[in-house]
């Protein structure tokens, strides 16, 4: 943890606690320390569609200049937009730049569609999210694991939530009307009615109606803070989601499904750019194909890293009806027909599997190479 900046909603320089995740990969020669001049500096999450006028990026400037001194170009700048959700534009990035006087810079997004070489980098900052990127023997023996699993009787999907939103609780509904619930793995934290604009009585209504489980836990993996104690010590919960039996990323559950739904985190969907949270890591570092309610571009963009989506269980969009009618059909599959589907296409998830982890350890590398050396 180190001192960073941050421009706060007014427009004002301060002196925060700053860090970002990363990990030391073997074979990567880098000093102990931080180059000695490196400095984070981020934006508040409430100016994300702020346009800084020529007059506040004079004003921003003479308050950094205030607290590092005038020579600013002797600094290495981290710009960290990933952690506030911020929108990542030329206009954004150039921006910032004129305030630390165009000194060395790197870009940190969870915008992968403005991944450039040399100058942007994706990161996530959770830091399971890199945990065991160093370990390649790691990964070949999941995949060995995998192609055991074969054969074995196992839960269709997987659909994990920890905040509400209209389309998740769609896709519960259709999910539940059409008796699919019992055929997978479904968690969902408890809404809290205060900080979303919702009809509680309407809610309550339609949970009753659907016959809905409501909040089920499967995997409360990241926010346990919204289960309180007595939850946690259930023997029915923790037997099942090990929520407080494996510290970094919890592996086991991608053995027990065929296919994950993942639903973009709503802040992100209403972003420029294709902005992807932490929920796109999990599949793609595992091998699990997925159905994925996001902007239909990042299908393009995986592309090309070098990922392929031939399965027929993968889905990119943002249409409810298409989604919907795309579950519907995959769901009305018999095991027999998944089985055959992961055999047939266990060397594209593993090669999904290879690329995505090897753009993470790249950008990763990038990073420490600009932080280190």
């Amino acid at each position: 943890m180190r001192k960073g900046l941050m421009i706060n909603q007014n427009l004002k320089v301060e002196l925060i606690d700053f860090g970002i995740n990363y990990v030391e990969l073997k074979g990567l020669a880098i000093p102990p320390n931080f180059h000695k001049n490196v400095r984070f500096l981020s934006i508040d999450k409430s100016l994300d569609r702020f346009t800084f006028s020529d007059n506040i990026i004079i004003d921003i400037n003479r308050q950094i200049k205030d607290i590092l001194g005038d020579d600013l170009i002797k600094y290495k700048f981290v710009l960290s937009l990933e952690r506030q959700e911020s929108i990542t534009t030329d206009t954004v990035i150039s921006s910032l730049k004129r305030m630390i006087n165009n000194a060395d810079s790197i870009v940190v997004t969870i915008n992968i569609e403005e991944i450039k070489k040399d100058s942007i980098v994706f990161l996530n900052n959770p830091a399971w999210i890199h945990c065991d990127l160093d370990r390649p023997d790691f990964f070949e023996f999941w995949k060995y694991l995998k192609t055991k699993d074969l054969g074995t009787i196992k839960k269709k999907f997987m659909f994990l939530n920890n905040h509400y939103s209209d389309i998740r609780f769609d896709i519960l509904k259709f999910l539940y009307k059409n008796g699919f619930n019992n055929e997978g793995n479904i968690s969902f934290n408890e809404i809290k009615f205060d900080s979303i604009e919702i009809d509680k009585d309407k809610f309550h209504k339609e949970v009753s109606h659907f016959g809905i489980e409501y909040p089920k836990y499967y995997d409360a993996f990241p926010t346990t803070s919204q289960l309180n104690e007595n939850v946690l010590n259930r023997d029915e919960v923790l037997g099942i989601n090990h929520v407080t039996t494996l510290p970094d990323f919890n592996y086991r559950i991608y053995l027990e499904s065929f296919f994950e739904i993942i639903t973009e985190t709503q802040p992100h969907l209403l972003l420029p750019g294709v902005h992807i949270s932490e929920k796109l890591h999990k599949p793609l570092r595992t091998g699990l194909p997925f159905v994925y309610y996001g902007n239909p571009k990042l299908k393009t963009i995986l592309e090309g890293l070098g990922l392929t989506f031939e399965s027929p269980i993968y889905f990119f969009g943002m249409e409810k009806d298409d989604l919907i009618a795309h579950l519907n059909s995959i769901l009305s599959k018999d095991l027999y027909w998944y089985h055959n589907v992961q055999k047939n296409h266990l060397d594209e998830y593993f090669n999904n599997m290879d690329k995505w982890n090897a753009f993470i350890r790249d950008n990763n590398k990038q990073l420490l190479k600009f932080m280190f050396i």
